[in-house]
C-alpha cells in the first residue's frame, strides 16, 4: 500500500512536515515502510510486534498508522472537570481551574493495546467537548481547532498491575502487568497543553527512547 504524499500526511496529522519526516525515516530504519526515489512510500508486511518511538513529537496512534496498522480511537468519555491537585499543577492550572478530560481505548488490528487517559487546560481549549476528534487523532484536533502543536514532552515509563477494570479493558489476565506512560506534554511556546497517563500492553510491544 503506498501512502499520501508528505504534505497530505502532515496535514491530517497535525505536525510539521519536518517531524512527518522524521517519523517516516524511523519507520523505514524499523523495517515497517519502503522508501524508493521516485517510487513514494509504501507500507511493508506488518511485524508481530508493535514497536513506538518515544522520541518524536508524533502520537503513538499516528505512528501505528503511519506503519500502516488498522487502528481505531474508541472515545470513551469526555468531561470538564477540576483534576487532581498534582494534575492541575503540572498543567500550570489556577485554584480549582478546570481540564478537558478525555478517555479513550486505542485498538490495533481490532485488539484492544490501550487506554489513554488525558487532561488538557480548558481555557486553551473551549468548547472541546463539543468537537468530533479529527481521525480519531487528539493532537490532530488541537492542531487544527486551537492551533496547538505538541513539540516537547517530558515522559515517566513504569511496570504496573493490571487492575480488574483495566484487564478487561485490554482483554488481559487479571494478573497482568502493563506499562504506564505518564507525559507532560509543552507546545512551541513551552506552555503544558496536555497531561496524559496511558496504559499499554507489554505482550509484543516495544518502546524507543531516541531523540535525533
Amino acid at each position: 500500500m503506498r501512502l499520501p504524499p508528505e504534505t497530505a500526511l502532515a496535514e491530517l496529522y497535525g505536525v510539521s512536515r519536518m517531524t512527518l519526516r522524521q517519523a517516516l525515516r524511523r519507520l523505514a530504519d524499523a523495517g515497517l515502510l519502503s522508501r524508493r526515489p521516485g517510487g513514494g512510500t509504501t507500507v511493508t508486511a506488518l511485524p508481530r510486534l508493535v514497536s513506538c518511538d518515544l522520541g518524536l513529537m508524533l502520537s503513538m496512534t499516528q505512528q501505528l498508522k503511519l506503519a500502516g496498522y488498522k487502528t481505531r480511537s474508541v472515545l470513551q468519555e469526555t468531561k470538564v472537570e477540576v483534576p487532581s491537585p498534582a494534575i492541575a499543577e503540572a498543567l500550570k492550572l489556577r485554584p480549582k481551574g478546570h481540564a478537558f478530560y478525555v478517555r479513550r481505548l486505542i485498538t490495533v488490528e481490532n485488539q484492544p493495546i490501550a487506554m489513554n487517559r488525558s487532561w488538557l487546560p480548558e481555557k486553551m481549549v473551549p468548547g472541546m467537548q463539543n468537537l468530533d476528534l479529527e481521525e480519531g487523532s487528539l493532537w490532530a484536533t488541537i492542531a487544527k481547532r486551537y492551533g496547538l502543536k505538541p513539540h516537547h514532552a517530558s515522559n515517566i515509563l513504569e511496570i504496573v498491575p493490571a487492575t480488574s477494570y483495566e484487564a478487561q479493558q485490554l482483554r488481559a489476565v487479571t494478573a497482568a502487568t502493563l506499562a504506564r506512560l505518564t507525559s507532560l506534554i509543552f507546545d512551541t511556546k513551552n506552555r503544558p497543553i496536555e497531561y496524559s497517563v496511558v496504559l499499554w500492553t507489554t505482550k509484543n510491544l516495544r518502546f524507543h527512547f531516541s531523540t535525533t
